[in-house]
Order: structure tokens, then sequence, then C-alpha cells
């Protein structure tokens, strides 16, 4: 058998132990929380399509800017890329969540055909200059016409399933190539409702067809737990708690969830996430509004002041093992 095995390697064939094998697990970027690293496995595949879809201002494009800015802090030899097609992403508000502005590249696709070129274009660079890899953000999928859309009046017909032809070409093409390149592809997209949907299915679906669902690695939806107030008798929302449940997972286990909490003035609340798991793993003892570590009391604000974001992770890490 080892010399078939090796007239067969010299004809395109490699053995599934090599480490040249495309589908390898080539590592990860991290998310910027632990607990999503966690129910991710590890973080977001690098060379991999992720996928991050909910209804609207749930924290789609703040976890990509949070992507980014984890990335930068990895490494400066990682290239990061925006691709603002909704011309939402306000580089002001990147900056003040802590993105280095200056070492992100930004392009704003027309449609899915100049998006596929901007793609080419990067995988090229990274190729050339043998870049270590990096994160191209697409904020989002559902802004991008096809030029066939773009060349038409508003008055004439339209033709649904050309945009998805076409997004299944370009994912074909592109799977490849990003993978060699370790260049994670991270894609919102924006929930709709399925129409055809009956009590039996589900009512949720995304634009452009199916064939993001089928080469994409890693989903991950967003759906809202709670607004979060001050206090009880404040009358202003200043966050939210979401409910992150990998629905696809090619990289570990899928299914998985975590609760996360979004504060509008400063991004992802890691402290606050990381008290409430370590909260509801008993980690701290409560009576009432105080709080029990190690014989000595404290106040919720307390804790989230004393220990920092750091400390509060390296116990939920613990607590994770």
């Amino acid at each position: 058998m080892d010399d078939i095995y090796s007239e067969l390697k010299s004809n395109g064939f490699s053995l599934f132990s090599d480490e040249d094998i495309g589908g390898k697990i080539k590592g990860f970027f991290s998310s910027g929380n632990i607990l999503l690293d966690h129910i991710l496995g590890g973080g977001y595949g690098r060379g991999r399509i992720v996928n991050i879809y909910s209804n609207p201002s749930l924290g789609k494009s703040l976890l990509c800017v949070e992507a980014v800015k984890a990335l930068q802090k990895l490494d400066k030899e990682y290239i990061a890329i925006i691709d603002d097609p909704e011309t939402s992403l306000d580089p002001t508000r990147a900056e003040s969540l802590g993105v280095d502005i200056n070492r992100v590249l930004y392009t704003r696709s027309n449609s899915v055909e100049e998006f596929f070129n901007h793609i080419q274009a990067i995988i090229g660079t990274i190729k050339e200059h043998k870049i270590k890899g990096g994160i191209y953000v697409l904020d989002s999928l559902d802004a991008l016409s096809t030029n066939a859309e773009l060349e038409r009046k508003i008055t004439d017909g339209t033709y649904g399933s050309d945009k998805a032809r076409k997004l299944s070409e370009i994912f074909r093409r592109i799977a490849r190539d990003i993978s060699d390149c370790e260049l994670t592809l991270l894609i919102v997209s924006q929930v709709r409702e399925n129409i055809a949907a009956t009590f039996m299915t589900n009512k949720e679906t995304i634009s452009g067809g199916k064939a993001l669902q089928f080469y994409c690695s890693q989903r991950l939806s967003l759906k809202l737990k709670q607004k979060i107030k001050e206090s009880t008798t404040d009358t202003d929302i200043n966050g939210l708690e979401i409910i992150a449940e990998v629905t696809k997972n090619k990289l570990a286990n899928p299914f998985q969830k975590a609760e996360i909490n979004i504060n509008f003035l400063k991004g992802l609340d890691n402290e606050l996430t990381y008290f409430n798991f370590l909260i509801e793993h008993k980690k701290f003892r409560q009576a009432g509004g105080w709080y029990y570590i190690e014989d000595k009391n404290y106040r919720k604000n307390e804790i989230l002041t004393n220990l920092g974001v750091d400390k509060l992770g390296e116990m939920v890490k613990e607590c994770l093992k």
C-alpha cells in the first residue's frame, strides 16, 4: 500500500495526516470575549468564512469592530479590512472602542462582483508580501447589489436569483484561497422573515440564497435577552444583554450558547459579562446586594472596579476548564 500511496501522491493526492491539508484547523482569532471564544471553539477560525446574523441593533457590527481590535492586539503583522457597503461604520466610533484606525483598510463595495475583486486583491497582496493573515469584514452582505441590478432602471423587472447565483460562484472560488492565506472572512447578514415558513419551520432567513450557509465554517446568531438600565429607577437604556448561539461550527461543537453584555459607550462590556457568568456559576457568595469573596463583602460596582476585566477573565477561564 505504501507504493500505491506514493504513486497517488504524485497525481495530486496527499495523506490526510500531511501538514498542508486544506481543511486542517489553522488556529483562531479572538472575538474579544472569552465566553464567545469558548462557544466558538477558540474564536473565529483562521482562513474560514464566518457569518454573524441577527435582527437590527443587536451588536453585529460591534462584534466585527471588536474582532478587528482583538486582532490588532494580537500582532501588528496581521491585516484588517472593513468593507462597508451600508456606509454605517464610523471611524471615530471605532477609534473610541480601541481600534487603531490607521492600521485598518477601508472600502465600500457596491456589488457582489466588486466585493469579489476586492477579496482577490487582498488575497494577492497577502500571498505576494507573505503577510501572516488577517480579517476581512463585510458589513453587510444584504447591502450588496449585482452589476445587473445597478444597470437596470428601478421600474424594470428583477431577477431575485441572480445575486444568489453570483454569491455561490464567489464562495466556490475564494474558499480555498482564503484558507491558504489564513484570511478570515467575517460576513454580517440581516435577518428577514421567511414568508413561506410554516409553524414547523424557521420563520427567519437571510437574503442572498443558501450558499453562505453552506460555505461558512461558523455561524453566530444574536438574540436579545433584555435591555439594560443603570438602575431600576433609570429610564435610559445604556446597554443590551444578548444571547449568542453558534448555530453552525465545523471547528468545534455547535449549538453552544453564551450571554454577553453590550454597553453603548464602550462596546463589549466584558466586566459585566464575566461577573454575571461567575454569579451564575456560584463563584461569588451573594446576600442581598452584597457579594462575598474570601469572607470580604463588596458591592457589585466595587467588584467590577477592584478586580477588573483581567482578573475576572482569569476566573472565567478557570471556571471553563
